[in-house]
């Protein structure tokens, strides 16, 4: 809290009472200070002694009382790291340039950094954030996303955007029987073009394969159901499939659809 710019010797604290959060159940301590009009919690990791997460309100009004010239990525970097951060300290998490957005009407800064792999790739999750009220000089929140594993392959020799595409698609016309329920025979899947972002993303089995750990994919493949017979009238299934695909192996390591019924009375 020392760190954060508060002020814990004109403040009360309440002893650490353990809890478990997160849809992991991390253990950690939560620590309640007190301040005039303000109460922040804290909660470290029992093992390390590290920050899990800094929560409060800062209780100033709309107007700024100090300078709010533009702070810079060095900066808020040597902040996040003088807070102890759960396992960014250790070099266990790795993260990019981060994003510096100010409140004037706040008189606040919120400062996310991107989470990456050893290689560079972004994940898709945030992995550090805080605010900072700049006219306190202190941080009143901070966040971090840092729950996944590193993905188990990240240099090699990638797969292009076309070729990802043509093994997404071959394995759902591969298993179209699986897709559509009423007429597969009748049915076909397209390509639809539109941005693809490269990202560790979390496994999640949909399409087989493992359902845990992270993997580094072209995210997000879109790909839309299609009649192949126009003269038919009957009912049929309209679907649209999201797929990630791994760029080293070519595996489809996440995904999801969403089905409509159409045609017929």
């Amino acid at each position: 809290m020392r760190a954060a710019g508060w002020d814990v010797d004109h403040g009360t604290s309440m002893p650490a009472k353990w809890e478990l959060r997160g849809k992991d159940r991390h253990p950690c301590y939560e620590i309640i200070y007190s301040f005039p009009g303000q109460t922040m919690f804290l909660r470290v990791d029992p093992s390390t002694s590290e920050t899990v997460q800094i929560t409060g309100q800062s209780g100033r009004g709309p107007s700024p009382t100090s300078d709010t010239a533009q702070l810079t990525s060095d900066w808020a970097l040597q902040k996040l790291l003088s807070l102890n951060p759960y396992k960014i300290g250790r070099g266990v998490v790795h993260m990019g340039n981060p994003t510096i957005r100010y409140y004037p009407n706040d008189c606040q800064y919120v400062i996310t950094f991107p989470r990456t792999d050893a290689a560079g790739h972004e994940f898709e999750a945030t992995a550090a954030g805080f605010d900072y009220d700049h006219g306190a000089a202190r941080v009143t929140g901070l966040v971090l996303g840092v729950d996944l594993p590193e993905p188990s392959v990240t240099t090699g020799t990638m797969l292009s955007e076309q070729q990802a595409t043509s093994i997404a698609l071959q394995f759902l016309l591969a298993n179209k029987s699986r897709a559509f329920k009423l007429v597969p025979e009748k049915m076909t899947f397209v390509y639809v073009p539109e941005s693809t972002m490269l990202r560790v993303v979390e496994r999640d089995g949909y399409f087989g394969g493992p359902t845990t750990g992270t993997a580094v994919a072209y995210k997000i493949l879109r790909f839309e159901s299609r009649l192949t017979d126009p003269s038919y009238t009957g009912r049929y299934e309209k679907e649209t499939v999201l797929v990630c695909v791994d760029v080293f192996s070519g595996a489809l390591v996440a995904g999801g659809m969403t089905k409509m019924f159409a045609g017929g009375h």
